[in-house]
């Protein structure tokens, strides 16, 4: 699975790209570490990672939201594509309940570009759909579960710096038009 830090930055990205503020942009990414609560039940990989199931669980909360809260009605929207963006990048990372009950089997997406290190132009694309059973099935007591990798905070620094950039370029902006 992409780890947790992903599945938080990945939406962070697109909806701060979008025009969203940080604040709400920082709530609602954290909606896509929701599917990971799984393994609190010693499972994972559930139908938590279901698109389904997440979509059938979205439907009523978004309708009370409509009518209780209507003004939150466009970031329960928002929010259910964050919760559904966890089992799509999963399903290019490992073997997925993507799409459970309505299809027993977990999907695995895999894509990769390669290339021959002494002849570059030797450029050989693969593209795959893996089946497999799907199977529900404890997590031992010991397992192991990576919670963030070397490459994750690489790569989730690299985006941070760049909102953070981003953000003190806009506010230094506009702290200048307010001086004038």
């Amino acid at each position: 699975m992409p780890e947790p830090l992903i599945h938080f930055v990945a939406p962070l990205v697109v909806l701060l790209f979008c025009g969203l503020t940080i604040k709400k942009s920082l709530i609602l990414s954290s909606l896509a570490i929701l599917p990971d609560l799984d393994v609190l039940f010693h499972v994972h990989r559930s139908i938590t990672h279901s698109a389904v199931f997440l979509i059938l669980i979205c439907i009523p909360i978004v309708g009370f939201i409509k009518l209780k809260y209507p003004k939150y009605f466009t970031d329960s929207i928002i929010g259910s594509f964050v919760v559904l963006s966890h089992p799509i990048l999963d399903v290019f990372n490992s073997y997925t309940p993507i799409l459970y009950p309505l299809y027993r089997n977990s999907v695995f997406i895999v894509c990769k570009l390669i290339t021959d290190q002494s002849n570059i132009s030797n450029l050989r694309f693969f593209f795959e759909i893996k089946i497999m059973p799907t199977y529900f099935s404890l997590i031992l007591p010991n397992t192991d579960g990576v919670v963030f990798s070397g490459l994750g905070v690489g790569i989730s620094l690299v985006i941070l710096v760049g909102i953070i950039a981003k953000w003190r370029v806009e506010n230094g902006k506009s702290n200048r038009k307010d001086k004038r």
